[in-house]
């Protein structure tokens, strides 16, 4: 509870809170912020004074939001609560702040402080909607804004000018092309007419007289009229056979351009004969002796090829008859497993048979007293572990056992490598 205050007392706490405000709230703070705690407390202590009797103006808790980051959490307010008289308790193990006014003397103190808090405010207000002077620095911010907009401005406008000189670029080399397209065709109807109409060949005994000479041309004349339709196709052939194979190409599409709706009719039936599946228009026993010959890698790649090809492969009798080519005929019914997809088979035929030619060695040698559990290598080292609880490190080449792991209570059932630490060099987890 206060003490009854002077004249002499009230000017010194006025004065001190003048101080106070300007020194240790305004100044630390941004004048937003220290806005909004005034501004809070003004509030706080005005509805004290205008509802003394009102319970909930009486006592602020700490942990309420607005009062807790507008006046707590701000610089310099505590004192400032302090001076107007506010008192800190704890009620139900939470911190109150006790609003001033339950006495004489707190109600004369509040009414005599608080109109410094107006003052201040309307200060705190004309400096927020003044505009703050361009500084320097801000200034220096604008020219950079200024100087990047010009350099995006010219990276754009370069863009602008490569993109169009590639579309030039682009359109000269179409029409070249199209034009070298029209050379080609030109040279192949060229061809075609030279060889359907080849120029007549003058001999020795036909310049000789110019009656003998006109008599053999038309002798001549008359045979090339009656060249049977056979002899023009095989002549066509032939020089067909001669050109180059982009020449061929032209005049076979001009051959197919100049084809009525019967011939494209007669090369729809025609065509399919090219593409016959023989694996499954022969017999059986016929594709299983073709495909023994295909790489087991490639067997998967076969099945794929058609639901009858998938078939073919997947039987039996063919993989008995490829295990029988590395001499385990009499294991092919524990090796192949039908259920297992055709990738997998032919994984395992490729592994047995560099086993069977000898492309893979053993090597034996002892590494536990009793019984191992699980085995890690990479391309230097094999690691076991061992119901022993030990872990063992031997070299691949030579079998040497160049590390033994102890600290385990009980046996090692996984093993891994683990590159990734220091050095590089696996290390055994």
């Amino acid at each position: 509870m206060l003490q009854p205050l002077t004249p002499a007392d009230l000017d010194a706490l006025k004065l001190r809170l003048v101080r106070h405000l300007e020194g240790q709230v305004v100044a630390p703070n941004t004048p937003g912020r220290a806005l909004k705690a005034l501004q809070t407390v003004a509030r706080v202590l005005r509805n004290r004074l205008d509802l003394p009797g009102e319970p909930k103006f009486q006592s602020i808790r700490g942990r309420n939001p607005t009062f807790s980051s507008n006046v707590l959490a701000v610089d310099g307010m505590l004192d400032v609560l302090l001076i107007f008289g506010f008192s800190k308790k704890v009620v139900d193990f939470e911190e109150t702040y006790f609003v001033p006014g339950a006495t004489d003397t707190e109600r004369l103190l509040v009414q005599f402080l608080l109109p410094t808090l107006p003052e201040l405010i309307e200060k705190l207000e004309a400096k927020l909607a003044k505009p703050p002077p361009e500084s320097e620095k801000s200034q220096g911010s604008i020219r950079r804004r200024e100087e990047v907009l010009a350099k995006i401005a010219e990276d754009r406008l370069a863009r602008i000018e490569r993109d169009r000189r590639l579309a030039v670029k682009r359109e000269a080399d179409r029409q070249a092309e199209e034009r070298r397209k029209q050379a080609q065709q030109q040279a192949a109807e060229r061809a075609v007419q030279h060889s359907a109409n080849p120029p007549p060949v003058t001999t020795a005994a036909q310049a000789g007289t110019a009656s003998g000479g006109m008599a053999a041309a038309s002798a001549g004349a008359d045979q090339h009229t009656g060249e049977s339709d056979a002899a023009l196709a095989a002549r066509l052939l032939r020089r067909f056979s001669a050109f180059p194979s982009g020449m061929r190409r032209e005049f076979l599409l001009l051959l197919l351009k100049s084809c009525d709706p019967s011939d494209m009719q007669y090369l729809g039936k025609v065509l399919p004969v090219l593409h016959r599946d023989f694996i499954a228009r022969l017999p059986r026993n016929v594709s299983q002796r073709i495909l023994m010959y295909v790489r087991p890698c490639d067997l998967a790649i076969s099945a794929q090829v058609s639901r009858m090809w998938h078939s073919i492969v997947s039987e039996e009798a063919l993989w008995t008859r490829l295990y029988g080519l590395i001499g385990l005929q009499s294991m092919a019914d524990v090796f192949f497993q039908p259920q297992k997809s055709v990738k997998a088979n032919a994984k395992r035929l490729s592994s047995m048979g560099h086993w069977a030619h000898g492309h893979f060695t053993y090597r034996a040698f002892r590494a536990h007293s009793l019984g191992v559990l699980t085995m890690a290598f990479d391309s230097k080292h094999v690691v076991t572990g061992s119901i022993d609880r030990t872990c063992r490190v031997f070299l691949l080449k030579t079998g040497q056992c160049i590390r033994t792991l102890v600290g385990h209570e009980g046996g090692v059932y996984a093993a891994q490598f683990d590159s990734d630490k220091v050095g590089g060099h696996a290390s055994l987890l």
